[in-house]
């Protein structure tokens, strides 16, 4: 997936596993710092969705969620490549991934 230079990210994930005990959103195997000003993990109901505000170039990676219950573990993961940004673009950048485990 690709992303410009300033431009907001949404990522949305939809959770099927019943029940969902635990979640995680990760860059390059590591847990996602929340507390950064422009990343946000939302949980509405069995949707996670990931929210980048204005993507940098230290933003691209390898991103994951990885979900589990006392049944089961699963994982889904994508790069994100961060593009240089284009003089006319205006464009929003939104990509949703639909994740079933």
């Amino acid at each position: 997936m690709n992303s410009f230079v300033r431009q907001p990210f949404v990522f949305e994930a939809m959770i099927s596993k019943n029940p969902v005990i635990k979640y995680e959103w990760r860059k390059n195997a590591k847990p996602i710092d929340q507390s950064l000003d422009n990343i946000k993990v939302n949980r509405i109901g069995k949707r996670s969705i990931l929210y980048v505000e204005s993507v940098n170039e230290s933003q691209a990676g390898v991103y994951s969620l990885v979900s589990n219950n006392s049944n089961a573990r699963d994982e889904a993961s994508f790069n994100l490549a961060v593009l240089p940004v284009q003089s006319s673009s205006t464009s929003f950048s939104v990509n949703f991934f639909h994740y079933i485990c």
